[in-house]
């Protein structure tokens, strides 16, 4: 019955869904993580600067900037050592031989394992969100004594098949990063609960449903803009290599407003340049777990039988 409902209510929707994915990740998604994650984390006192203030103090090197291309790609003027790491790295890891996929996918499985107990599996356990409320206003209080929505037991299946090409800090710019991946077929999944309880109300129903939804073939682009001050990079402590206020603290440095957002006339010295999905497909389905709407069993049939005549077809030429 669910199956059938979430099917048909997708084909309405599926050709303006696959058009509208490229552009909300370059544009929504961007937006949020460049104005609302990276602007509220570098907000924080802190969070841009390291612990060693002589990394920060050579303001004479401030104009003067790392050309990526050089420091990724040559051994001039700043050694080959992170040439040579981004070798091995994607010899090892990003390359695929036709018969086996990338050793990444060993990587990610993993990692995936050790945090849900299933290869290529994220599991995140308990609520996404629970809306409970027995505070019906009229007139639905003549029907209704308690709604509850949930949504639960998310997780993301098949993390483990990155598929060529990739790339990981391709320095396609002086000063972009660009990374891609390409997954096999990922699927997401959650569990959801649509609970209507009356005393004697006929809309009574407690429906807990698996919604599952299946991309079989998925390519993501982030391309990361960063201005990074070549004094504070040449002189960085290797003892913090894994400190990422330090890491934030060789970005030349401006206002946050500036660093993060892009006004008239001037360029953000660290965000992301470009943030894009595309799908070949989406496949929705969802099956009860436990249902007890009436009247459901006859479901089924009215939507066959509207998807023979071709109704489907036709909303979604006019979709």
């Amino acid at each position: 019955v669910v199956s059938k409902s979430v099917r048909a209510a997708y084909l309405m929707y599926k050709s303006s869904l696959l058009e509208a994915v490229p552009n909300f990740f370059h544009t929504t998604m961007r937006k949020i993580l460049n104005e609302e994650v990276a602007l509220k984390f570098m907000s924080e006192v802190g969070n841009s600067q390291c612990p060693f203030p002589n990394i920060i103090e050579g303001v004479d090197g401030i104009t003067d900037t790392i050309n990526l291309q050089d420091l990724f790609l040559r051994s001039e003027p700043y050694g080959d050592l992170l040439s040579k790491a981004m070798g091995i790295i994607e010899e090892r890891f990003l390359r695929g031989d036709g018969t086996n996929l990338p050793g990444i996918n060993s990587v990610v499985a993993s990692l995936t394992k050790s945090q849900s107990g299933v290869e290529g599996q994220f599991l995140f356990p308990g609520d996404m969100f629970n809306i409970t409320t027995e505070n019906i206003t009229k007139p639905w209080s003549y029907l209704l004594d308690k709604v509850e929505l949930r949504a639960f037991n998310m997780t993301i299946q098949n993390l483990d098949t990155l598929t060529p090409p990739l790339s990981f800090l391709e320095a396609i710019k002086s000063n972009i990063l660009s990374n891609r991946a390409n997954f096999g077929s990922v699927r997401f999944g959650m569990n959801l609960l649509l609970a209507l309880e009356g005393e004697t109300s006929p809309l009574n129903m407690r429906n807990e449903i698996e919604l599952s939804i299946i991309v079989p073939s998925s390519s993501f682009v982030l391309d990361i803009l960063a201005d990074i001050q070549t004094k504070s990079f040449l002189e960085f402590p290797l003892g913090d290599v894994t400190n990422l206020h330090c890491w934030l603290a060789t970005v030349v440095p401006s206002s946050i407003q500036q660093r993060f957002q892009r006004g008239e006339g001037e360029n953000p010295h660290l965000a992301l340049s470009a943030f894009m999905a595309s799908f070949t497909e989406i496949i929705v389905d969802a099956q009860c777990i436990s249902c007890t709407s009436p009247g459901g069993q006859a479901l089924p049939v009215i939507l066959d039988i509207l998807e023979e005549a071709g109704v489907w077809s036709a909303l979604r030429l006019h979709a």
